[in-house]
């Protein structure tokens, strides 16, 4: 089956932005995932290990990426059934935070201690992004244009 015309351009950009993110969030928070969140296992027993900071951040992740998606699942289910632009909707979302976690990063950045409040701010707003980027990326599959 062939994509439909605009919908693979969404999925490689959000696919590229993911890529990016996660990037800047992990050399900016010193190890942080943004976007693969589970990769903060790994550097939490780094630094617990080997000493360092960051842990309360890494341990914060996974619970806030799962909330954002049970959020975002919901305002999907709401917007499909009254028949709003449910991916569009998404993306504007994911838009705000993105732009939240840009301007933290750079108005109190660099963090020396990422496990301080506005770093932890930041590292929020780069994971919710994350997962509404995520939410987003299901919204292009197959499946998901099976159910529109």
């Amino acid at each position: 089956m062939t994509e439909p015309r605009g919908r693979f351009p969404v999925a490689a950009l959000l696919s590229f932005n993911g890529g990016f993110v996660d990037t800047v969030g992990f050399l900016g928070l010193s190890g942080l995932f943004v976007a693969h969140v589970t990769g903060n296992f790994v550097t939490l027993g780094a630094a617990l290990v080997l000493g360092g900071h960051g842990i309360l951040n890494k341990i914060l992740a996974l619970p806030e990426f799962i909330a954002v998606i049970a959020l975002a699942r919901l305002l999907g289910g709401v917007a499909r059934r009254r028949s709003w632009p449910a991916l569009r909707i998404m993306l504007t979302i994911e838009f705000v935070l993105l732009a939240a976690f840009f301007a933290l990063a750079v108005i109190f950045g660099p963090f020396e201690d990422v496990d301080r409040p506005m770093a932890l701010l930041t590292g929020f707003a780069g994971i919710a992004a994350m997962a509404c980027r995520t939410r987003c990326s299901a919204c292009t599959s197959q499946a998901c244009r099976r159910r529109h």
